[in-house]
């Protein structure tokens, strides 16, 4: 996408009868706690993808969530190691793809 629109989806569903999805990423930020912990404090999600209007005219979007977090409160923490992470079952399928990331074009934020 080389051009930005503000899309003022305020009408949905009155004008826009279609979302597609292309892509969503999620960066995750943390800080070591005074208590030598680490939190999560800022998070950032992104998706890009097309919406579609009545008339049937797409349009690129970029959607970005920014969340922060603190005044975490904790009771019975769970201290994990980094072997324990990557031992994760979540972990074990996913795979390195040099192709996509040598060619992928992270997208530019929306600028008002």
């Amino acid at each position: 996408m080389s051009e930005y629109f503000k899309l003022d989806l305020s009408g949905w569903p009155k004008y826009y009868i279609e979302k597609n999805l292309k892509s969503e990423y999620r960066e995750t930020y943390y800080s070591k706690g005074k208590d030598g912990l680490y939190y999560q404090n800022k998070s950032i999600i992104t998706k890009t993808g097309s919406i579609i209007d009545q008339n049937k005219i797409s349009k690129p979007f970029t959607e970005t969530i920014t969340s922060y977090w603190y005044d975490f409160k904790t009771t019975n923490v769970t201290p994990i190691s980094f072997e324990e992470e990557v031992d994760n079952e979540k972990f074990k399928n996913a795979t390195y793809h040099k192709v996509f990331w040598d060619n992928y074009n992270r997208p530019k934020p929306f600028l008002p």
